[in-house]
């Protein structure tokens, strides 16, 4: 019994490797459910896109809940800001608060979903492992590595300082 590696492509990784090892001379038999392997490419294909769907779903609502509390800070604080400009402050001066709070928020975001997902993949893998035991398989979904979340991390903390960027450059001007 032969288990895949993670693939892009499994259906003509799987087929190469059976009429490989069906030329060996040591090996008797080599039995390979093709369809069944097509299918489960088509549902990972589907899933992958469908995740991808909802991630861009909660990004685009992060950058939105960012945009609307700073600007709510912005306006609570707009007198501050008029005060500040007066005695000579600057734009970078003003802004920086405000992208600090902008990229806090979109850290603490990230933390949040990564733990949330930890936390979901406990009964997923559950009720998971029993569809998979019913077609004599094995699943098991993970998190990505700790350096594709802590890049994604970083990814949603630089559009969030930007978002925040965005939403005090609109609600201050003068």
């Amino acid at each position: 019994m032969v288990t895949l590696r993670e693939s892009a492509e499994f259906a003509p990784r799987a087929t190469a490797l059976a009429q490989e090892w069906r030329n060996l001379e040591a090996v008797d038999s080599v039995q390979l459910d093709s369809d069944w392997v097509r299918r489960l490419e088509a549902i990972l294909r589907f899933v992958r896109i469908g995740l991808g769907m909802l991630a861009a779903g909660v990004a685009v609502v992060v950058l939105a809940t960012v945009f609307n509390t700073v600007r709510m800070q912005a306006l609570t604080q707009r007198e501050e800001i008029g005060v500040a400009r007066l005695v000579g402050a600057t734009e970078s001066f003003v802004r920086r608060p405000f992208l600090y709070l902008g990229a806090l928020t979109g850290i603490v975001a990230s933390g949040l979903a990564v733990v949330l997902s930890m936390l979901a993949l406990y009964p997923l893998n559950a009720a998971l492992a029993r569809l998979a035991s019913s077609y004599g398989a094995q699943f098991v979904l993970r998190l990505p590595d700790a350096l594709s979340l802590s890049l994604a991390t970083v990814v949603v903390a630089i559009l969030a300082a930007l978002s925040a960027r965005w939403s005090v450059t609109r609600n201050t001007r003068v």
